[in-house]
């Protein structure tokens, strides 16, 4: 499913390697193959911008995105069934940006993320330097989710509590 990427991200493959060899016994009655296209989804590395999820979501909010997608299909095809399969949360969850966004956000105004969105929810994981840290500019978004989904199970990071929220998610 990721062949198509490789012009796109040279080192996906290895890393491709490297999920489904941790997803020998995956949980929720998710397929190897499922269970790692979630992993892989999770994963980052060196440089950020070849790094697969930041590659799609860029795709995913790019303005010519019907044409930029094509050769994410056989992964999102994957990626995405893995994800129907589990079952939506009902939580709060919350999203760290290192920036100030407070100008871009209008309450009551409707807002799209054309993006995945990796949540988690604890607090407590946001406050550590790897994320947000306690001080410096950042926005921290605290969101009431109807349909959240749980990949804590699949994440190459089980311990960050992570839950994802599909592209094109309303608010």
């Amino acid at each position: 499913a990721v062949e198509p990427l490789v012009p796109i991200l040279p080192d996906v493959q290895a890393h491709a390697y490297t999920a489904i060899l941790k997803c020998k016994k995956p949980a929720d009655k998710l397929t190897q193959d499922e269970s790692a296209s979630i992993m892989l989804y999770t994963m980052g590395w060196d440089p950020p911008e070849e790094c697969l999820y930041v590659a799609l979501d860029n795709t995913l909010r790019a303005i010519d995105r019907q044409n930029a997608l094509r050769p994410w299909y056989l992964y999102l095809r994957l990626f995405l069934n893995a994800l129907f399969c589990l079952p939506l949360l009902a939580v709060t969850a919350y999203r760290d940006v290192k920036l100030d966004l407070s100008n871009r956000y209008i309450e009551g105004e409707t807002i799209v993320w054309w993006g995945f969105s990796s949540c988690t929810t604890s607090v407590s994981v946001l406050q550590s330097e790897q994320f947000l840290g306690m001080t410096g500019t950042r926005t921290m978004f605290t969101l009431q989710c109807q349909s959240a989904r749980n990949i804590r199970n699949h994440s190459y990071f089980p311990a960050e509590d992570e839950v994802l929220l599909m592209a094109a998610t309303q608010f």
